[in-house]
């Protein structure tokens, strides 16, 4: 064959081939989108950002009158994430770092991370931080609780008791002596070498400060008794973060939450759950979360299962000016109950995304649109990159504490060895090392400062009232009987069915002298100054009135119907569920600094 045709042989092919393929590729689709595997627009990899979870123990928690042991976890937890603190904190003095911790999410069958966040420090008290325990069941979380802060001189000693009898508390008798009033529950004290009453009673209450009541918090080695303290109200306790998810995590990797909380709309979408004696925040609206016992904040107050310190502060200070706020409370949570569309989303993608409205996302933001917002309760300041190392430092500290915390219960618990008999254990007295100090911050309190609310005068235990009794639940005694013949039936003409007229649910009655359950407070028609739910009134029957006899219509002939063009409906739009508004107007200045003076 000829060089040139050889080479016009090769060359058409090549040609048609290099003009054909634009045209094959433009008729065929194009490849569909490849999956996003990126949670949410600026989180890292691997990180799941979640709009509702347990809130930082540290940060606040129901106080429970029968504390139980702590939840159990079927697998051990992850190692803890190095996190590195945020740049931006609220202002003032006592504003320190605390570090977060794996808490198991029995709905989603997984580990969540409650992030660390900045929190303005109760004064006198030091953070005791919570451990993973492992038992033969799973690990079992101990929780951390806020101590009485000592001196080298005098160390504060743990004093860990046997578990309380069943709470007598009953709630107010009525109502407050004086507007300045809030009830404060009674509890069981350690006598010597038993248990005696102390009854509840009023004290004086301050817009500035909550009274957080003395309260047990349960360990494997007892139940400790936490001194009652004042706190900082909700709306400034300090900057929550939200929680997150890992499916990625590399050891050594920080992690620095990018995604707070603006207490000023907490208040709609807090819940608290004495299973756990931790608040929860964000979607748990569904009847579903309602049977596992998340009550929202308002309905767990003052009922059988506890006292929600930050709602009785709330409704104190805030129900003063504005006497309809719990009423808002309820219909935003009836409104969320009832229409699934209007529930805040679970993740943070969803708002990111925009597959959702964006104006749910009022509670959960970045941080950096905290920057300029003006609904925020407090005010916020830049912290230089010193400053972030020393609290990410004193973080470590912080988590080495807790695990020290760990060690020295589990020793004791190993030398007490199991309980013989029905006795209980014996107290234990036991000296944990020193807290470590707070950066920047003084926790120690000496001498009350100017401008200090006092401490509540508790009445003296009543010692004669003892525990009540819990009988056993036995099933009932089935005696034998002869057999006995079969009643004699009577043939009977068939009856029409009786009229039964639909009656809405009534509240169920409860024993004199008792706290009400949270489904119960949750009922529209609830009194919360009553206690109760009013029975409703039935209306008086009408008087008989003789029948009228009405002449029939005369007959109208029918009109033939006209043909009429068909009117095209344009379809309404959809339904715009508005963000309640913030918690605001409150008896307090924008940001309230900590109590000058030596604490």
């Amino acid at each position: 064959m000829p060089d040139f045709l050889a080479r016009f042989v090769f060359t058409v092919p090549v040609l048609g081939l290099l003009i054909g393929t634009p045209l094959l590729t433009a008729r065929q689709p194009p490849p569909p989108p490849a999956p996003e595997s990126v949670p949410a627009v600026g989180a890292p990899a691997g990180v799941e950002e979640l709009t509702r979870g347990p809130i930082h123990e540290a940060f606040g928690r129901p106080v429970v009158f029968d504390p139980q042991p702590g939840p159990i976890a079927p697998k051990d937890p992850p190692a803890p994430v190095e996190e590195i603190p945020p740049d931006e904190r609220p202002a003032g003095d006592n504003v320190t770092w605390i570090p977060g911790y794996w808490a198991w999410d029995d709905d989603q069958n997984q580990f969540v991370w409650v992030s660390g966040f900045w929190r303005d420090l109760p004064p006198g008290r030091v953070w005791v931080p919570g451990y993973w325990n492992r038992t033969d069941q799973g690990s079992q979380w101990v929780s951390g609780y806020w101590a009485p802060a000592g001196t080298a001189d005098t160390p504060a000693d743990v004093e860990y008791l046997p578990e309380p009898p069943a709470s007598l508390e009953a709630g107010p008798p009525g109502d407050a002596p004086a507007a300045d009033q809030i009830w404060v529950p009674g509890m069981w004290v350690w006598q010597t070498n038993r248990y005696a009453w102390r009854p509840g009673f009023w004290s004086a209450g301050s817009p500035d400060w909550v009274w957080m009541p003395a309260h047990y918090q349960w360990s494997p080695l007892g139940y400790a008794y936490i001194p009652g303290y004042w706190d900082y109200p909700l709306w400034r306790r300090g900057l929550l973060f939200a929680p997150a998810t890992f499916s990625a995590l590399q050891p050594g990797v920080p992690y620095t939450p990018r995604l707070a909380l603006n207490t000023a709309y907490l208040g709609y979408s807090l819940f608290a759950r004495p299973r756990t004696g931790s608040y929860y925040f964000g979607d748990y609206y569904a009847n579903n979360y309602l049977q596992n016992g998340y009550y929202p904040w308002f309905s767990y107050h003052n009922t059988r299962y506890g006292y929600d310190p930050l709602f009785a502060h709330t409704d104190w200070a805030y129900g003063r000016q504005n006497i309809d706020w719990e009423s808002k409370l309820r219909q935003v949570y009836y409104t969320r109950r009832d229409q699934a569309a209007s529930r805040p989303a679970p993740l943070y993608r969803d708002y990111a995304r925009g597959t959702v409205d964006r104006g749910d996302a009022a509670l959960v933001r970045p941080l950096a649109e905290f920057r300029t917002a003006k609904d925020l309760p407090f005010k916020m300041e830049r912290v230089d990159i010193a400053r972030v190392k020393e609290a990410a430092q004193h973080a470590r500290s912080v988590r080495d504490f807790g695990a020290q915390r760990a060690r020295l219960e589990g020793d004791r618990v190993k030398e007490r060895g199991p309980a013989v008999g029905a006795a209980p254990p014996a107290p234990v007295k036991l000296r944990l090392p020193e807290a470590p100090r707070f950066t920047g911050a003084t926790v120690t309190r000496p001498a009350a400062p100017k401008g200090w609310p006092e401490q509540p005068v508790h009445p003296q235990p009543d010692l004669t009232r003892k525990p009540e009794a819990r009988p056993p639940q036995r099933p009932p005694k089935i005696e034998a009987r002869p057999p006995q013949p079969p009643p004699k039936i009577e043939a009977r003409p068939p009856q029409p069915p009786p009229k039964i007229e639909a009656r809405p649910p009534q509240p169920q009655p409860r024993p004199p002298g008792t706290l009400p359950h949270p489904e119960e407070v949750l009922h529209p028609g609830f009194d919360r100054r009553v206690g109760h739910v009013p029975a409703p009134v039935q209306p008086a029957p009408p008087p008989a009135v003789p029948p009228v006899r009405v002449n029939p219509p005369p007959a109208v002939p029918p009109v033939p119907p006209s043909t009429v063009p068909p009117v095209r409906v344009t379809p309404p739009p959809p339904a715009v569920h508005p963000v309640p508004p913030p918690i605001t107007g409150m008896p307090h200045p924008a940001h309230v600094p900590p109590p000058k003076g030596k604490q």
